[in-house]
């Protein structure tokens, strides 16, 4: 009978650590995960719309144009005064 119930309660602690393994991978995939999708900084977002390349890597695409023209960059540097975009509706 005591055999027994050492033998549920490694089972059962067994069961716990597995539970804590699989809790800390799943951690460590939001993590990787949360580290791929950053944001681009706003020193980076103003290097590529004058077609410089930015500071830090995964910004931009080299298949996507960013540079701006002139009335893409009015409206740009309209938007960082104000704080907001202001788009033309249908």
């Amino acid at each position: 009978l005591a055999s027994r119930r050492s033998l549920l309660c490694a089972r059962r602690s067994l069961t716990a650590i597995k539970n804590n393994i699989v809790a800390v991978e799943n951690e460590n995939i939001m993590m990787k995960a949360a580290e791929t999708s950053r944001r681009p900084s706003k020193d980076d977002v103003e290097r590529i719309s004058f077609g410089k390349p930015s500071k830090q890597k995964g910004v931009g695409s080299r298949g996507t144009p960013h540079r701006l023209n002139l009335d893409e960059r009015k409206s740009f540097e309209s938007a960082k005064r104000k704080g907001f975009v202001e788009l033309m509706g249908s």
